[in-house]
Formats: C-alpha cells, sequence, structure tokens
C-alpha cells in the first residue's frame, strides 16, 4: 500500500468532495486501491454525499416548508416545493414539525373496504328505520387520535339483523350485539339512507360533512379544524339532548 505524502493528500483536500470518481482514481490509485482512498478522506472528515444527492434542499426551501407545512393544502405545497411527498414528509420529521400530516397523507392513498351501492330503495329505507330506531350517528375524541372519531352503529340483540346488515353493507366490525363502519362506508350508508331518515336526519347531514372534510380536503387546515370541532360539539349537543329526553 503506497504511503500518503503531502502532494496526495492536499490533492485529496481539495477535489474529494467535488471531482469524479475516475479523475481521483487516475491521480490516487496508482499505489493504493479505492477503499484507501475512501478510507483517509473519511479520516479527514471528508465527504461525496452531496454527490450522490444531487437534489439536495435549498435554504429557500427549507424555509417555505417550515412556515407552511402545517398551513398549506397538499396540493399547493407540492407544487411549491417541488419535491416528491415523500421527500417533504422525511425532511419535516427531520425538522420536528407536525408528524400528523404525514399520517394522514400516507392514510389516504390507500383505499378503504367500502359499502356496495347497490341496494333497492326499500332496502336503503330499511336502513334509515334501523339507524333512526336503532342506530347512533356520533363523534368522540380518543386520547390517541388527533381528530375527532365518527361513529355510525347499529345495536340489537336480534342476530337475524346484524347477519342482514353483515351481509349488505358489509360492516366492519362486530362487538356486543352492535354493527359498526369505517369512514367510507359511512358516506355511502348516510348519502344513500338520508332521504329516509326522520330523527337523526340533522345528524347525518352533520356527520357527512364530517366525511367531506375528512376524505376530500385536509383536516389540518385551521379552517377546516376549526369547522371539525364545531360539528363535533353539536353532534355532542344533540345526542346528548336525546339522551335527556329518552330519560
Amino acid at each position: 500500500m503506497g504511503t500518503w505524502v503531502d502532494d496526495d493528500l492536499a490533492y485529496l483536500k481539495a477535489n474529494y468532495s467535488t471531482a469524479m470518481r475516475e479523475e481521483l482514481e487516475l491521480r490516487l490509485c496508482k499505489l493504493r486501491g479505492w477503499g484507501a482512498v475512501r478510507t483517509k478522506a473519511k479520516a479527514l472528515g471528508l465527504s461525496r454525499r452531496h454527490l450522490r444527492c444531487p437534489n439536495r434542499w435549498t435554504d429557500q426551501q427549507l424555509t417555505f416548508l417550515r412556515e407552511n407545512y402545517t398551513s398549506l393544502p397538499w396540493n399547493e405545497l407540492l407544487r411549491k416545493v417541488e419535491r416528491h411527498p415523500h421527500s417533504i414528509m422525511g425532511k419535516a420529521k427531520e425538522l420536528g414539525l407536525s408528524h400528523r400530516r404525514n399520517f394522514y397523507w400516507r392514510w389516504r392513498q390507500y383505499p378503504r373496504k367500502d359499502v356496495d351501492n347497490n341496494l333497492s330503495e326499500a332496502e336503503w329505507g330499511y336502513v334509515a328505520g334501523l339507524i333512526d330506531g336503532e342506530g347512533t350517528i356520533g363523534a368522540y375524541r380518543a386520547k390517541d387520535h388527533h381528530l375527532p372519531r365518527l361513529v355510525l352503529k347499529i345495536s340489537n340483540t336480534r342476530s337475524e339483523i346484524l347477519d342482514w346488515c353483515k351481509n349488505k353493507l358489509h360492516m366492519s366490525e362486530e362487538k356486543f350485539a352492535t354493527a359498526e363502519w369505517n369512514l367510507y362506508a359511512i358516506r355511502t350508508i348516510l348519502t344513500n339512507a338520508s332521504p329516509y331518515l326522520i330523527l337523526k336526519h340533522h345528524l347525518a347531514e352533520l356527520a357527512l360533512e364530517v366525511v367531506g372534510l375528512i376524505i376530500e380536503k385536509d383536516p389540518y387546515l385551521e379552517l377546516n379544524k376549526s369547522r371539525l370541532n364545531e360539528i363535533y360539539m353539536e353532534i355532542r349537543r344533540i345526542n346528548k339532548r336525546s339522551h335527556h329526553k329518552d330519560r
């Protein structure tokens, strides 16, 4: 292995971070291998990392991301920063910005199981009757959930009714004689059943607005987040009032 002379060291320091590998090998690898060059460069604190990642974040992009990550809609953020969503999310995490938008963006990329929209009008009327009589349209805040959680469920002790819901509406969960659905299924069920609802028609309208804000828009924009909180409080108020009337 060749001994590092002063001229070689000076050339390495001046060119390692900018020159092509072929140029470095031509000058430095006559008496040593490329591994020895890399080892010496590491010992000197030199790096070629930016050559492997040429599209580095500029100061302007970083400043824009810090100031706008939690306030701009995703489409506008992508257009302004001009980088891949995964790159934006990784940099946001590195900068300590909100991880909730990362989770939300990933959540929207994967389709959720929906309800087959092929029931007859009579069947949708029957669904509306179940929701009016045995159903709950509610909202609550779980400790580990950063958005108000929307709930649609039908409770009944007759197994044939829950079996019908399972077969026709593909419920996502069944426990304690209760059928529950995810957000996409809630949108389909309430959209089709709301014309036949009587007691819970207003709750269905509020629930559909929640679904629209979460699925179709960005719930982390301040305007949408404020509206979600308003709807959450209104749903809670209606259900609390109905509970006192039943008693």
